[in-house]
């Protein structure tokens, strides 16, 4: 695991184009589900390269079955669907219904996963944020809210919370990754 955040950058840097979510450590790459910056090149190269919008749709939902969390934080992802929504509206429609059905079929918590990673005293600190994260979202987020609204506001909320006990364990950039995780289940 040692320089994968290293490798993402890198690869951020050199190829502007794929639009790629900053990360700047192993445990935030970790948290984002260990993307590779390599898949996200090829489905790039053979998005863009496809002149059949339905293919091209196909290929994104296969990149996104086999690679989610690359797929997540692709930036050119959302370039490549509007690219299809402006050329052809059934392809876009068929992508669109394809997609939500499979992302709503299996998601994945990430953020256990990477607490698996997390040992030690600490551990409960992460547990505890991230339930407390869950069911925020779930009182607090609506459908047409940002996504960094809400993790400013669930971070915000979290440190003012009564009783809370700071621990260094939990900085504010981690929470932030918490909270952008729970966005995602």
């Amino acid at each position: 695991m040692q320089g994968c955040a290293a490798e993402w950058e890198r690869q951020r840097k050199i190829e502007p184009l794929l639009q790629l979510t900053p990360l700047r450590d192993n445990l935030e790459w970790l948290f984002a589900g260990s993307p590779d910056p390599e898949v996200s090149l090829v489905c790039f190269f053979l998005c863009v390269e496809e002149t059949d919008t339905t293919e091209a749709g196909r290929h994104l939902l296969e990149f996104f079955k086999g690679y989610r969390s690359t797929f997540m934080n692709s930036g050119w992802v959302r370039a490549a669907v509007g690219r299809i929504a402006l050329a052809n509206k059934q392809a876009a429609q068929e992508f669109m219904e394809a997609y939500w059905r499979r992302r709503s079929a299996s998601r994945q918590n990430r953020t256990r996963q990477a607490l698996d990673w997390v040992k030690g005293v600490h551990r409960k600190h992460w547990l505890n944020a991230h339930s407390w994260m869950q069911g925020f979202r779930k009182r607090q987020h609506s459908p047409q809210e940002k996504d960094e609204r809400f993790i400013n506001r669930a971070v915000e909320s979290y440190g003012a919370r009564a009783g809370l006990r700071s621990c260094t364990c939990l900085a504010v950039e981690h929470l932030k990754t918490i909270a952008a995780t729970v966005l995602d289940q």
